[in-house]
């Protein structure tokens, strides 16, 4: 077996991200991944910064075992799982 890492971009290009180790299974993978995901999607709520003209923000986040993907109003994020 390989060992695995999980990459990220945005559809504009302005936003990439990788893991930080590489991981014995794709489910250690998916869990990192899994939890950039969640920091970014926190990144994009901050209270001061991001509610500037408007009340609420919406995610649309689909979710499968090599692949998260999240829509917000700063763009669609890809993130993936790779085996090396």
């Amino acid at each position: 077996m390989g060992k695995y890492i999980w990459k990220a971009e945005s559809d504009d290009g302005a936003f990439e991200d990788n893991s930080r180790q590489q991981f014995d299974t794709k489910k250690e993978a998916y869990d990192d991944m899994r939890n950039a995901v969640f920091e970014k999607m926190k990144w994009n709520t901050e209270y001061d910064e991001d509610f500037f003209d408007c009340d609420s923000i919406g995610y649309q986040v689909h979710f499968s075992q090599d692949k998260i993907v999240h829509e917000s109003y700063s763009g669609v994020y890809t993130y993936t799982i790779e085996e090396i």
